[in-house]
């Protein structure tokens, strides 16, 4: 928690957000104020958690940050790696400041919840942050003493500090944060290294009074931060930008031991164990990617084992976004994707806008999308956005679950002739077997080769592919045969290289399929 001094300490405001009463052009009053501040009585400690993780497997650092670009590439991915072969590595949704040609910009961030299952609930779980009293106090107190700061080292003083966004919702991968966004031309003779001065530490990593906070932190925590919630970033000629480290974890050169570093905030109005699921909530995206994935071999049925194979392919080969519509007869594809250590996963319950957005990604990124439904009407609401993507040659991948050959065409909308409903408007299309059938589940790995090779040729389009699945549909035990199905495919899963492209011999570490 270092860092020199400055006016990073923050003081008393109210809600509309002045600067605190400071004195402008008075250097001395200014000091005399920023003292009494800081000897004013605890209103916010950040406490820190350390979790030590000791795994059966090593890691890769860079793998590791790899992985934590593809979950959430939104925020700050870094990575110190020390001769010794020790790593510190995060994904930090909090920048310090930037700068640039005079002009710096720092950000306010605190107060949390997780991520909503579908739209409604997100924006539901925001609405229920931006009204809580106690949730508003700790990120006040940090949006004022971001202002302070910047105000020390401004051009006019507090009136040149101008405030880009007072008070929104920052969304990341698992969690969203209350935001602000203040900038300031810097005055004569200021540099980035007096900006960093004042910034560092803010109240969203260590408290308010500053040193009353300090003294907390020292006198409560046990164990040595070390690089967590220190500023990390890079200086330019007429440039720089950091970040703080937080939601981060220091790999051992052996890369078999982890720890793992997340805050909150305590406040009068804090609840301890709401803080303890806050702190469990930050470490999880990390904890997810270290965590052993189970063997295809000890799923709970083949459509699981074969699910998780698909989609591990499709990752391998370039699809990152799997956007849901849920539904029964597909959990194993929507489970198979929300599971996967990399994946990102869009749920919504409309089809047809599910499609467009695919579609919109596909054309933004130049990369495929996959649209995950279910069965029958579901899949016909997807032909617009088909039909568009054939027309415009953007990547459009659509995988649908559908029943076995014995159950369609029973009299149900569920149970329509799905295997070429989108006609001539796909590029490549495959009505693959049900899982535990007796077809090599290796025939899952070459049908997304064959479905990479049609989205990311030289005219990409629409990709169908039909997956049949038979009961049971969620992760329920049944007996299958692993040596049958899996065969062909040793070594898969310790590697990280698609199945057509040498996925069945073995490879170094890192965070596989």
């Amino acid at each position: 928690l270092g860092g020199g001094g400055g006016g990073g300490g923050g003081g008393e405001s109210d809600d509309e957000g002045n600067a605190g009463g400071w004195t402008d052009g008075n250097p001395w009053a200014n000091s005399q104020q920023l003292q009494q501040q800081q000897q004013a009585p605890l209103r916010k400690v950040v406490l820190a958690r350390r979790t030590c993780l000791q795994l059966a497997d090593p890691v890769d650092s860079l793998s590791l940050v790899s992985a934590l670009r593809a979950r959430d590439p939104d925020a700050y991915q870094f990575a110190l790696i020390h001769p010794t072969g020790a790593a510190f590595v995060g994904s930090t949704p909090e920048r310090l400041f930037a700068a640039r040609d005079g002009h710096a910009a720092s950000e306010a961030v605190a107060g949390t919840r997780p991520r909503g299952a579908d739209e409604g609930e997100d924006a539901a779980l925001a609405y229920e942050m931006l009204l809580s009293p106690k949730e508003h106090e700790e990120f006040a107190i940090v949006r004022e003493a971001v202002r302070q700061a910047l105000s020390s080292v401004a051009a006019g003083g507090p009136r040149g500090v101008k405030a880009e966004l007072e008070k929104g919702v920052l969304r990341h991968v698992s969690v969203q944060h209350l935001y602000a966004r203040l900038g300031a031309r810097l005055a004569p003779g200021c540099s980035e290294a007096d900006v960093l001065a004042a910034l560092h530490p803010t109240p969203a990593v260590c408290g308010h009074p500053r040193e009353a906070a300090l003294n907390a932190i020292r006198s409560s925590e046990t164990f040595d931060r070390g690089l967590y919630a220190g500023p990390m970033g890079w200086v330019g000629v007429d440039s720089a930008e950091f970040v703080v480290a937080i939601r981060s974890a220091l790999v051992s050169p052996a890369g078999d031991e982890v720890s793992l570093y997340a805050g909150v905030g305590v406040v009068a109005a804090a609840d301890s164990a709401a803080e303890w699921r806050e702190l469990n909530l930050k470490t999880r995206p990390l904890e997810a990617l270290l965590a052993r994935r189970p063997a295809l071999a000890d799923s709970p049925n083949a459509n699981q084992a074969w699910a998780d194979l698909l989609i591990g392919e499709l990752v391998r080969g370039g699809v990152k976004l799997f956007c849901v519509a849920p539904g029964s007869r597909s959990t194993a594809l929507a489970l198979a994707a929300e599971r996967h250590p990399t994946a990102r996963v869009v749920v919504c319950i409309d089809e047809r806008s599910l499609g467009f957005y695919a579609l919109g990604y596909g054309k933004g990124a130049g990369k495929a999308a996959a649209v995950i439904t279910s069965s029958g009407t579901a899949v016909a609401n997807l032909l617009p956005a088909a039909v568009e993507a054939h027309e415009a040659c953007s990547p459009l991948l659509i995988i649908t679950a559908d029943r076995p050959p014995e159950l369609r065409d029973s009299g149900a909308n569920q149970t329509i002739d799905q295997v070429k409903i989108f006609g001539s408007f796909t590029r490549y299309s495959v009505d693959l077997p049900p899982p535990g059938d007796g077809a090599p589940f290796r025939l899952a790995a070459t049908a997304a080769a064959a479905a990479l090779r049609h989205l990311h040729g030289s005219r990409p389009g629409a990709v169908h592919m039909n997956c049949q699945f038979r009961d049971p549909l969620g992760p329920i035990g049944a007996k299958w045969n692993p040596e049958r199905d899996l065969r062909g495919l040793r070594g898969w899963e310790s590697s990280t290289s698609p199945f057509t492209g040498g996925g069945s011999a073995e490879s170094s570490g890192g965070l596989g399929g």
